[in-house]
């Protein structure tokens, strides 16, 4: 139930002052604001947001850019601005001053001030003996039916009767326990609709939510990360271990209420320079394989070969270092993460040069140094067929002894799998709190977690953000 008022305003000069009109307690109210610039339309551009200034005649006042059911206060409509008044704006009777703030990026501009008047609402002193309590009302025809009560005299479950009257049922003798489960039954119809309400996102291997409110988690996104504890060599191998290597990864939120996501082969990630789609707490980044709930999809960034010494080889050195550079053509990488049990990731060709014990890859390859293969001469070895067949032998060797040669690289782009396995109920049987929820797992995976936070402390939390922005700059 909305009820709309048409005002017209110009952004360019002030024409005198616009009224609007409200009662006292309302809280369905909304201006349809024609916008204009010396007479002509003003569209809203895109990426605006509308925040209100207001002051009540008692003094008081606040700003706001969401209603309390956590739409935005304005959507926008070519040049028509819809804007909600929010409750406190009819909190108090008489003539409150309102400014409507349009804001982008570091730009800003503002409507001269208009006046709400809002008038008194309608207070009695005593009661009517024939009335209606609404709110008895409501409960009656949510909650648990009682018994009629006899007249003048108390019904079980029921109120007492008056002057014959039959009572209103289920209302004041409700017990706690139904009380508590018609509020649940409100919040379970309310986790189905989110269109209007704040839905935002944290990140981290622990995340504190301190603007939460208490609904169901909208969407979880889980991290890969890889760990390698020591220098590789070919013949002395340093396992990397991934994120959920024991098949599974919990995620606990709260410290009473649990998710189990299944990583049959872990959960794999690689250190990163740059380009990542996960940055940690110490703000490395990492390219890493995703486990994303809300989209119900694996999203693999990170490709695996182990060598057996088949694969085809060409062979190379760019000068005098000696180091020949053995190249096996794979597609599609990127010159990015790259990590192996038996040789050291180096990032670029640049890393690889400097070291015969690295392993790295370019738009086409992953490349590598063998230790102790080494050219004589000039330093030049195009496809030199001793030093391939001494790599391939490397390579077989390694594979025989169980200890293949295994590097994990990233993908130029991601390959992305229904999560066939997953029922989304899943996601949403965890619940945040208010005010503050926490959330973590016990591999210090990365996590994204969607959820729906409440509306004023996000409110405050966005302009604390940016009055430290504007300090800062």
């Amino acid at each position: 139930m909305k009820v709309y008022q048409n005002i017209t305003i110009d952004l360019a000069k002030n024409e005198g002052v616009a009224y609007a009109d409200a009662v006292q307690g309302d809280s369905a109210r909304f201006l349809r604001l024609s916008l204009e610039e010396n007479g002509a339309a003003w569209n809203i551009p895109q990426g605006v947001v509308a925040v209100v200034r207001f002051e009540k005649p008692d003094g008081t006042g606040g700003i706001y850019d969401t209603l309390p059911d956590g739409a935005p206060a304005g959507a926008a409509q070519g040049n028509v601005l819809l804007l909600g008044l929010a409750p406190q704006v009819c909190s108090v009777a008489g003539k409150v001053h309102l400014q409507i703030v349009f804001m982008k990026e570091n730009l800003q501009v503002s409507s001269f001030a208009m006046v709400v008047c809002v008038e008194e609402s309608v207070n009695f002193k005593k009661e009517s003996q024939e009335y209606v309590n609404l709110s008895a009302w409501l409960q009656q025809n949510r909650g648990k039916d009682g018994k009629d009560g006899e007249p003048g005299k108390n019904g079980k479950d029921g109120q007492t009767g008056k002057d014959g009257h039959t009572p209103v049922k289920g209302v004041d003798y409700c017990t706690d326990a139904e009380r508590k489960d018609f509020v649940k039954e409100i919040k379970s119809d309310m986790k189905d609709d989110f269109a209007s309400s704040v839905v935002t996102s944290a990140t981290g291997e622990e995340i504190l939510l301190t603007d939460s409110s208490s609904f169901a988690l909208r969407g979880l996104v889980l991290y890969g990360k890889s760990t390698q504890n020591g220098v590789p060599t070919p013949d002395a191998p340093v396992d990397i271990v991934h994120a959920g290597a024991e098949g599974s990864i919990v995620v606990c939120v709260n410290d009473n209420q649990t998710f189990t996501a299944l990583t049959p082969n872990g959960l794999p990630g690689i250190r990163v320079s740059a380009g990542g789609n996960y940055t940690d707490s110490n703000a490395q980044q990492w390219i890493c394989d995703e486990l994303d709930y809300e989209a119900g999809v694996y999203r693999q960034w990170i490709g695996r070969l182990s060598f057996t010494g088949s694969e085809a080889l060409s062979v190379y050195s760019s000068g005098a270092d000696r180091l020949p550079s053995f190249v096996c053509p794979k597609t599609p990488v990127v010159w990015g993460g790259v990590m192996a049990n038996g040789l050291v990731g180096a990032s670029g060709y640049s890393g690889i040069v400097e070291s015969d014990n690295t392993v790295a890859t370019n738009a086409t390859s992953i490349i590598f140094h063998f230790p102790g293969i080494q050219g004589v001469g000039d330093g030049y070895f195009a496809n030199d067929t001793a030093l391939m067949n001494a790599a391939k032998e490397k390579l077989q060797q390694l594979a025989a002894a169980g200890t293949p040669l295994t590097v994990w690289y990233q993908l130029a782009n991601p390959i992305e799998t229904p999560l066939t396995d997953f029922d989304p109920a899943q996601i949403t049987a965890l619940s945040a709190s208010y005010p503050a929820t926490s959330i973590s797992n016990h591999a210090g995976a990365g996590m994204k977690v969607s959820y729906v936070a409440d509306t004023k402390n996000y409110i405050d939390k966005k302009f604390a953000q940016l009055q430290a922005a504007l300090i800062q700059n």
